[in-house]
């Protein structure tokens, strides 16, 4: 049996990161994902990569980030 270590946050997708984002409780869909990242290079602070084939990579590091360190805030 092969098992795999993961070191490193996985960088996510745009449907990835709607669907993290609702599992969290907030009600995000990817178009609203794209067209903030269209309006400002960016959501939420985070910038994220363009792929080749045009498809956005968000940085799973700063999404978790994001996500865990803000929960963090409002426990305190």
């Amino acid at each position: 049996m092969n098992l795999r270590i993961i070191t490193a946050p996985r960088d996510l997708g745009t449907a990835d990161l709607a669907a993290l984002l609702r599992s969290k409780g907030l009600n995000i869909k990817p178009a609203s994902i794209l067209r903030a990242h269209c309006i400002k290079g960016e959501y939420l602070g985070i910038t994220p990569r363009k792929l080749p084939n045009g498809r956005l990579i968000w940085p799973g590091d700063a999404v978790r980030r994001l996500l865990f360190d803000g929960a963090q805030e409002k426990q305190s």
